[in-house]
């Protein structure tokens, strides 16, 4: 984990385990190819904090290798759960197709994902995609830090977000609200696009287990006005929230929150979460 609280994971390395196992004599690599565990954890991206355990390797920018990257990666894990970070600091608009097709790569294995971090300075998941993405995922997923510089808004129609037909054969505003049965999210960090109370409620009501939480609230006084006559959610085992909301007042979001553990509260009005 990074030291803002983001999932982060180890990036490939010829310096380090697998990698570095195959490089000891062919036993070594065969066995090495042979373990599924050594290869459900990884990150491809230019993003670097400091991580603890995790020293990272200096990265040479491949956006056009990074899908083949994890798909042979990936290929390799076998049946376990994968912990996987797509994450980037920069990004330009000639190279959001390869980070595109890299997503793509992940969602084929969302039914094993355990922890998955998109870390993107452009805002390629629309609730379009992040509902479905909530959906489709197994009850192992206990991690899905979706972050972006910017978000999305509600009237925002920009093709360019990111369609994962595995998952969304259909793009339209019906696929955007199912959420069914409840899952055993943790962490869940959404600042992607922006979410209104009801969405918000409908996460939160099929998340019991989330110990955190970190949004980006948008209002919708209709919703607002209604908010007053709805019981709060008790969440038994959240213990940090940070929401942040760029107009209008975020009480209603606390307001349909119980959170008798409670140790840490953020928020931020008019302003992003730092």
């Amino acid at each position: 984990m990074s030291e803002d609280g983001y999932l982060m994971f180890p990036r490939p390395s010829v310096h380090r385990s697998p990698l570095v196992l195959g490089r000891v004599c062919r036993l070594w690599r065969e066995i090495s190819l042979m373990t599924p565990s050594l290869w459900c954890r990884i990150q491809l991206g230019d993003l670097s904090p400091t991580l603890e355990g995790y020293p990272s390797p200096r990265y040479r920018r491949d956006l056009g290798r990074d899908s083949v990257t994890l798909r042979e990666w990936l290929r390799r894990s076998g049946n376990c759960p994968l912990s996987i970070g797509i994450c980037y600091q920069e990004c330009h608009e000639t190279e959001i197709d390869f980070i595109t097709k890299t997503n793509e790569v992940a969602i084929l294995y969302i039914h094993r994902w355990k922890h998955f971090t998109s870390h993107l300075p452009p805002a390629l998941f629309s609730w379009n995609v992040i509902f479905p993405i909530l959906e489709t995922a197994k009850p192992v997923l206990e991690g899905l830090h979706l972050i972006a510089a910017h978000c999305f808004e509600e009237s925002d129609s920009s093709s360019s977000h990111f369609k994962p037909h595995h998952i969304v054969p259909s793009m339209g505003d019906s696929a955007s609200m199912i959420l069914t049965g409840h899952h055993n999210i943790r962490s869940l960090v959404l600042t992607s696009a922006m979410m209104n109370l009801e969405r918000f409620k409908l996460c939160i009501s099929h998340c019991p287990l989330l110990e955190k939480v970190e949004v980006v609230g948008h209002n919708d006084p209709s919703l607002l006005t209604a908010a007053t006559f709805n019981p709060a959610y008790t969440l038994l085992h959240l213990t940090q929230i940070d929401l942040g909301a760029l107009d209008g007042a975020i009480g209603p979001f606390l307001d349909v929150l119980s959170c008798p553990v409670l140790e840490r509260i953020l928020v931020a009005q008019g302003l992003y979460l730092p």
